[in-house]
């Protein structure tokens, strides 16, 4: 499959990976090989993330054939003093379920250059954010029974 501008291969593990309060980041654009503990952890467990659909099909379209096990969107799952947070942004969702004013993910970087081979501290500050809230309420939310 060759990828046009529009949808580009991933340059980085969407998302990237986060137990406890360690994260990694694995730049997918650097890796000669993508050893097989990976492929096995990624097509194991529940990874969840927020505005992740394309996520999965990304990955399994990238030179290194990736699988997820299973998928969740966070916005699918949390609630909270006035009910679903399906159509709320990243930072409602922080605030609501826990008690952070002003923690968004900025969109600009988000849409930055990801392949670099240094990211800058932006891009690993909101992906630490991004990853680290996600598992956190995916752990209270219990979404590894779902």
């Amino acid at each position: 499959m060759l990828w046009g501008s529009i949808d580009p291969p991933p340059s980085s593990l969407p998302p990237p990976l986060c137990v406890g309060t360690r994260c990694i980041i694995i730049q997918l654009s650097h890796c000669d090989h993508v050893p097989y503990a990976l492929h096995n952890f990624l097509a194991s467990y529940t990874h969840v993330g927020v505005w992740n659909s394309q996520d999965a099909t990304k990955l399994e379209r990238c030179r290194h054939q990736l699988k997820i096990g299973k998928l969740l969107d966070i916005r699918r799952f949390v609630e909270g003093s006035r009910g679903s947070l399906r159509g709320c942004s990243f930072e409602e969702i922080v605030e609501e379920c826990m008690g952070y004013r002003g923690v968004r993910l900025d969109p600009e970087v988000s849409t930055s250059d990801w392949s670099v081979y240094d990211l800058c501290e932006d891009q690993i500050l909101q992906a630490s954010i991004d990853v680290y809230v996600c598992f956190k309420l995916g752990v209270r939310a219990r979404l590894w029974e779902v």
